[in-house]
């Protein structure tokens, strides 16, 4: 049997110095001032990052962690990265704490799952369909529908809160 490990990494706010947008003309490429964001509100930009990790192996199917939000944020982008060239789909589950577990009814990506196909890497900014708002205390799953190839994969979601 393989062995999974489960890494989480960097489930702590990741902030940046401001710069100017004219760099790539995408404001949420850009990173911002930790007390303004690109609207200038007084949200502030961070992300949300799990790793699966096969342990070398190819990464199996199947259910690969929980994490607890704990403050009101919205999903403004998913960016996956693996560490070989593959493919993987990885959906993404939410729900409350008092109606744990999340389950593949709880999915908030909709048709558009999170893809990375024949490649190392992919990124979503529209998130077509996606229920992006999430509140605190939210459980969120993450469950990987296929992989080939892929032995690491990091789920980033970039979020204002």
């Amino acid at each position: 049997m393989r062995k999974l490990l489960l890494v989480l990494l960097l489930y702590s706010l990741i902030f940046t110095p401001a710069i100017a947008h004219a760099a790539t003309g995408d404001p949420l490429l850009e990173p911002i001032n930790e007390d303004k964001c690109t609207d200038g509100s007084d949200l502030v930009r961070g992300a949300i990052e799990f790793v699966i990790d096969g342990g070398g192996s190819e990464i199996t199917d199947g259910i690969k962690g929980d994490l607890e939000i704990p403050f009101n944020c919205t999903i403004q982008r998913v960016t996956l990265l693996a560490d070989v060239s593959g493919s993987i789909v990885v959906d993404i589950w939410v729900d409350t704490y008092a109606l744990y577990a999340p389950t593949d009814a709880d999915s908030i990506t909709a048709s558009a799952v999170p893809t990375i196909s024949s490649a190392i890497k992919s990124q979503d900014i529209t998130l077509s369909g996606w229920t992006t708002s999430l509140s605190a205390g939210s459980i969120i799953r993450y469950n990987v529908d296929s992989c080939t190839t892929i032995t690491r994969c990091t789920v980033s979601l970039v979020v204002e809160k």
